[in-house]
């Protein structure tokens, strides 16, 4: 197992912040943390990438401040949008983890790890000690990656995990992410370990290639994971005490509002939906580049920024279907944004888009072989590519937060026929 210190992180100028692992010299056991961009303060300039001392974001009148050592990523986000009642905070997702590239090792292929340390579901939550009154759930999921038991700490008070590496093996930690309102800082409010009641002490393991459902429900909070392939069935519930649990229990911050794109984050840095999926994206494989916590467009390692070497060589994730209020309510329209303009990071890494492939950026398509929404290119089958990386808003636009602008939310137009 590697080892990891945790450290805050910053992305791009009025973008977003993240949180990332830097490894220590020595040790056993592993700690990696995995901040969502999104839901995070508004970040310093880019020219503090590296280089500064004190990581921050602007909150009017105030300064969000992170701990020294900050790195950003992106974060691609897809969200399914409804104006039926109680469509935020009631959400069933189906979807079939990717599959690393075949003939793939821990040192040679493509594996999903080589693209990002996870993907989560989110939810935003009510948390009446956070700033706003809100708080951010985010349900990870992380590729070639087994989490540590629950009596070491595979998920972390801190929001952070415990991985080993297995390739083709997923695992799930649910962190859920505050501001406190006094020092406008941010903290885990919550974190727990997926598991299923027959093991309760070790972590649930979901394959490659499997099929499986998510769905949050209630107040606060039932998180049910099941594994459609294997049969396995894993509950988190948001609330139970502890030190995994600072804020005690969390429900939907629009318990009663619909799934759409005004209803957002008080303290997001975008504008998103309550409910939606995203991929964090900027990161080397921390498994190799265990002294790497970031990358960038144009860099040797940075496979999330390569289409056709990284993405094009896994097989996809692929989301099958959404709905609403117990299966009731099928999505109307769906929306892309991304936390610091999408292919404009290329541009501005790179001068120009596709100048080499690492310099490109992953989106999302609709396939009408696999009927699925896909994550990274365009995939044999696919029949809508909305834009292909040009989905995402690229500058600041008229959207606007407790921040000010913010990136919009981008419709994909024709509405992906998934239900």
């Amino acid at each position: 197992m590697l080892s990891y210190k945790k450290v805050l992180a910053a992305g791009a100028a009025l973008s977003a912040a993240a949180l990332i692992a830097v490894p220590t010299a020595t040790a056993t056991a592993a700690t990696h943390r995995s901040r969502a961009v999104t839901h995070a303060v508004v970040a310093a300039p880019r020219s503090y990438l590296g280089t500064s001392t004190r990581c921050f974001g602007v909150y009017p009148g105030k300064n969000v401040t992170y701990a020294p050592g900050c790195y950003g990523h992106d974060e691609p986000q897809v969200m399914p949008m409804s104006t039926v009642a109680g469509s935020a905070s009631n959400i069933t997702w189906t979807f079939v983890l990717g599959t690393d590239q075949a003939g793939a090792t821990a040192t040679t292929g493509m594996s999903f790890v080589d693209l990002g340390p996870t993907f989560w579901v989110g939810a935003a939550l009510k948390d009446t000690k956070s700033l706003d009154d809100a708080a951010f759930e985010e349900l990870q999921f992380y590729p070639d990656s087994v989490l540590a038991p629950v009596n070491q700490d595979g998920c972390t008070s801190g929001g952070g995990y415990s991985p080993s590496e297995k390739l083709n093996d997923w695992t799930v930690c649910s962190p859920a992410w505050a501001v406190n309102p006094s020092s406008f800082q941010e903290y885990a409010a919550f974190n727990k370990e997926l598991t299923t009641a027959t093991h309760p002490n070790n972590p649930m393991v979901m394959h490659s290639g499997d099929t499986i459902s998510v769905s949050f429900a209630g107040s606060p909070y039932t998180i049910t994971v099941t594994d459609l392939t294997t049969k396995q069935t894993g509950t988190i519930v948001m609330s139970g005490g502890g030190p995994n649990d600072a804020d005690g229990p969390l429900g939907p911050l629009y318990p009663n509002g619909a799934n759409v794109k005004t209803n957002i984050l008080p303290w997001g840095a975008v504008q998103d939906a309550p409910m939606g999926l995203s991929w964090e994206i900027g990161h080397p494989d921390f498994y190799i580049y265990t002294r790497a916590p970031e990358c960038v467009p144009g860099q040797f390692n940075c496979f999330s920024y390569n289409v056709t070497q990284g993405w094009a060589k896994v097989t996809p994730f692929r989301i099958l279907s959404v709905t609403f209020n117990k299966g009731k309510t099928d999505p109307t329209s769906w929306g892309v944004t991304d936390t610091q303009g999408g292919s404009a990071e290329d541009v501005e890494w790179c001068a120009k888009y596709a100048v080499v492939p690492s310099c490109t950026f992953p989106w999302y398509a609709y396939n009408s072989t696999l009927k699925a929404l896909t994550f990274g290119t365009n995939y044999t089958g696919t029949k809508y590519a909305y834009n292909d990386e040009l989905q995402f808003a690229a500058t600041l636009g008229s959207c606007s937060s407790s921040f000010g602008f913010i990136y919009c939310n981008e419709p994909l137009s024709p509405a992906p026929p998934i239900k």
